[in-house]
């Protein structure tokens, strides 16, 4: 595998209003193909994050969508109703004003070569998942990165 991602810091403010609650959002890849999201708590009540357990889902070559997001399980029926699911396995964390916890998600040997130009990441918790598990819900976007030279860049 090339050394494509490096380690690198990127810091993205996301403001969100899903609870009233501000979060910001940090990425890193490192060079042993690891995606990490930091999140922090910058609002001033306290918030409940999976950080595990999400399935992810990627599209292009030389531009990567990547979203990563809870596993929602609906019951078979006529009314496909949401079903409740234990959190242990999405490793549920909870943060107070200031503090912040973090995403980890392998990316080695996905494919991700050289030629990618662009990279975007989305984590996203479904509302009525979220309002269901007793979890943050929203969607936390870094938008488009680019890639130069094998690092990622903020787009300008």
């Amino acid at each position: 595998m090339t050394r494509f991602f490096t380690a690198l810091i990127i810091f993205l403010a996301c403001s969100l209003s899903s609870i009233g609650a501000d979060l910001s959002l940090d990425v890193e890849v490192n060079s042993v193909g690891s995606l990490l999201l930091y999140v922090t708590n910058d609002g001033d009540t306290d918030i409940t994050m999976i950080t595990s357990g999400l399935s992810k889902t990627s599209s292009g070559t030389k531009h990567i969508r990547m979203q990563l997001e809870p596993l929602v399980l609906v019951k078979l029926n006529p009314e496909r109703k949401l079903l409740k699911q234990s959190l242990t396995s999405y490793w549920p964390v909870t943060l107070k004003p200031g503090e912040t916890t973090y995403i980890k998600h392998s990316i080695a040997g996905h494919g991700y070569k050289q030629e990618v130009e662009k990279i975007d990441i989305e984590y996203n918790v479904p509302e009525r998942w979220g309002k269901l598990h007793g979890v943050w819900s929203g969607k936390l976007t870094t938008g488009d990165l680019q890639v130069i030279n094998g690092k990622i860049e903020m787009k300008e």
